[in-house]
This record gives structure tokens, sequence and C-alpha cells, in this order.
């Protein structure tokens, strides 16, 4: 549970720097439940969230004052970088993954 709170709020930090390297100053817990929302948004669609949780994110951080153009590069900025560390990391532990453990143990299983 400590981990899963762990991942959400650094989740929560990533969005919010995103902004500021655009130049908004939104808190951090704006920023949270604008997250919060978005994710709901996405899950809840049953489409599967991608395109759902950006758009429920720009529209929710116009909500909180974040001018419409840099919304929109901002979540297209964080989701973009989200998914490439997810892509990258995911990929090297599918390679990775089933042939090491089965070097490590000496054995092959089914």
């Amino acid at each position: 549970l400590g981990m899963a709170a762990a991942a959400w709020a650094a989740l929560c930090a990533a969005n919010a720097l995103t902004l500021a390297a655009l130049g908004v100053r939104a808190p951090v817990l704006q920023v949270s439940a604008v997250l919060v929302l978005a994710t709901f948004a996405g899950t809840f669609s049953g489409l599967g969230g991608i395109g759902v949780t950006e758009a429920a994110l720009i529209a929710l951080y116009t909500r909180i004052g974040v001018d419409t153009g840099t919304a929109a590069a901002g979540a297209l900025l964080h989701r973009t970088a989200y998914y490439l560390v997810i892509l990258g990391w995911g990929g090297i532990a599918f390679l990775r993954g089933p042939r090491a453990a089965e070097q490590d143990s000496g054995t092959l299983s089914d």
C-alpha cells in the first residue's frame, strides 16, 4: 500500500513538474485532484483510457486556470513521456524476463 501511495504521489508530482516546466505554477493538490478525476474518466469510459484521459486532463487543467494550449501541451508531454518509460522498461523486462529466470534457476518451466 505504501509503494502504491508513493507511486501515485510521484505521478502527481511529475504532472505538476511538467506544468511547471511549461511556466505554470499549479498547486500539487489541485494537479492531484485533476489527475484523479481524469484517471477515473479514462478508466470508466470503456475506451481503454488513452485519449479520454488526456482530453479530461486538458479540460480539467483549464478549470484550475491553465490556458488551453498549455494544458494540452502539459497533458500530452507528460503522457508521452509516461508511456515511453513504461514501454522502454516493459520491453526490457519482456525481452529479459522468462529467459533470464530460466537461466538463473537452471530449469525450464512451462
